[in-house]
């Protein structure tokens, strides 16, 4: 899945960046222009879809990009 697709997921740029507890999007902002959300990000993405329980369930293979 493009990674741009899994922040639309989460409402977008301004909602997948405050549900992370950023003061400003532009961290996320940045993912979503380059299509890529870092290795290191990605299981603080996890945990937020387990716990706001995203149907369907997002998964490490979602990460992965052709």
């Amino acid at each position: 899945m493009d990674h741009d697709k899994i922040i639309d997921r989460f409402g977008g740029v301004m909602q997948l960046s405050a549900k992370l507890g950023h003061k400003h999007p532009t961290t996320v902002r940045a993912w979503y222009r380059k299509k890529k959300i870092p290795v290191w990000r990605r299981e603080v993405v996890l945990r937020l879809a387990r716990k706001r329980r995203m149907s369907p369930l997002l998964t490490e293979q979602d990460f992965e990009t052709e």
